[in-house]
């Protein structure tokens, strides 16, 4: 057994270790202690750079939702579901909506359904899974109070991160009024070309008055003929009914060959609006020539055609294509009035070409000044003394509002050629 002193000194040195421990154990509490603190105040310091991060993210946020809000346009953003997740004030001003009837539906749904086209999903997706814009996209609303509009629409992507999806930003503009504002200036350009139009085929059918004189003169001269011949047979009591049948025949045909003059001369002096119809293009061709044979053998002009087989019809203004044909022959036979040696020959010719039918008129004449292939297309240009400059001006203004061209060509050894083109018609009246 151990000794009372023994056991007491065992005691002292259990106690001393305790000490130890407790005072190691008291550092390791004051350590701690301070590292809380230490933590505590970064944790503070975080807290504060946090907060003002969330003041700065907060007035960043309400800076851009007033910059939204203060847009005219409307705005939705879209997710990759094509839900809308918000809306601008202008949205909800101009489709007379709310929050509660747009936000977490469907595009599709919105506004009644009217965005529920195939082609506008199949863009917008487009824009969601690449990185094309849909730009300018036009599409007709109908609103209950303001009647029918026409919208367009602009869209991008918005690039997600780790904690966001991808989103849509979609901007609607209503394009009405520019709309009536363009077709009301269409109009009036329209409406003023179809006036200059019809000054130039009065002018021009005054070019051609020997010539219709020519045409009218000759049908009338035969139903005089056999007016007279009819009353000499009657005169000296001759009445064959088969040869006043013959007579009254020859009669009746050449009063539908002046009325067919008369009906040509009054088309091209009527002034009329803009009337695109389905037309054959040679058939076209052949009634202006028709027309201006007599013009053309007085002046002695050789007329060559190539016409090409199976051309597609086309849609236009038959008076105005017969305006535009008659100021090209016009030219043409002017360019090849002087003396000169070469024959004076006017060719005319059609093919298919991208769409369109390809049609060209080329003469044998003094050509064009070289530079002049557009200056000679300029209002009030003209190399004719007695020439208003506005013929060649008025006859490109009227192709391009048939959707096609004109142009012309020097020919390297004299002469030239202009073309124009007309578009293919679809088949659905456009």
């Amino acid at each position: 057994m151990l000794s009372a002193n023994e056991e007491f000194q065992s005691t002292n040195e259990e106690l001393e270790t305790a000490k130890e421990e407790m005072q190691a154990a008291n550092e390791e509490l004051i350590t701690t202690n301070d590292e809380l603190r230490n933590r505590n105040r970064e944790l503070s310091v975080l807290n504060a750079e946090l907060e003002k991060a969330q003041a700065s993210a907060d007035r960043a946020r309400g800076f851009a939702e007033a910059i939204v809000n203060t847009v005219r346009d409307s705005l939705l953003v879209l997710d990759e579901q094509m839900h809308v997740v918000r809306a601008n004030k202008a949205y909800y001003a101009n489709f007379n909506a709310c929050p509660e009837d747009t936000e977490g539906r469907m595009f599709r749904h919105v506004t009644g359904g009217q965005w529920n086209t195939v082609e506008l999903h199949e863009r917008l997706a487009g824009v969601l899974n690449s990185d094309a814009v849909l730009k300018a996209f036009e599409i007709p609303y109908s609103d209950l109070d303001a009647g029918p509009r026409v919208l367009r629409l602009n869209a991008r992507k918005v690039p997600g991160d780790e904690h966001r999806a991808n989103l849509i930003l979609l901007a609607i503009e209503d394009v009405t009024l520019e709309k009536m504002h363009n077709k009301e200036a269409e109009m009036e350009a329209q409406q003023r070309r179809d006036e200059v139009a019809h000054l130039l085929r009065v002018a021009s059918v005054g070019e051609l008055s020997s010539a219709l004189a020519h045409e009218l003169n000759q049908p009338l001269s035969a139903i005089l003929f056999d007016a007279q011949a009819a009353q000499t047979f009657m005169g000296h009591g001759q009445f064959d009914p088969d040869e006043v049948r013959s007579i009254l025949r020859d009669i009746v045909t050449n009063d539908q060959r002046a009325s067919q003059v008369i009906s040509r001369l009054r088309k091209l002096l009527q002034k009329s609006e803009f009337e695109p119809e389905k037309l054959e293009a040679n058939e076209l061709i052949k009634e202006v020539l028709k027309l201006m044979n007599h013009d053309l053998t007085a002046r002695a002009v050789r007329v060559a055609t190539e016409f090409g087989a199976g051309l597609p019809s086309v849609l236009g203004d038959r008076v105005q294509l017969q305006q535009v044909l008659i100021n090209l022959i016009l030219n043409a036979c002017d360019a090849m009035s002087q003396p000169t040696e070469k024959a004076r020959t006017l060719t005319l010719r059609s093919r298919r070409e991208d769409g369109s039918v390809h049609i060209s008129v080329a003469d044998t004449g003094s050509g064009i000044q070289r530079g002049d292939e557009e200056k000679i297309f300029e209002r009030y240009h003209t190399t004719k003394p007695q020439g208003l400059g506005l013929g060649l001006s008025l006859s490109r203004a009227i192709m391009l509002a048939h959707g096609g061209r004109l142009w012309a060509d020097k020919h390297a050894v004299g002469g030239a050629t202009f073309h124009f083109t007309i578009p293919e018609w679809k088949g659905d009246g456009s």
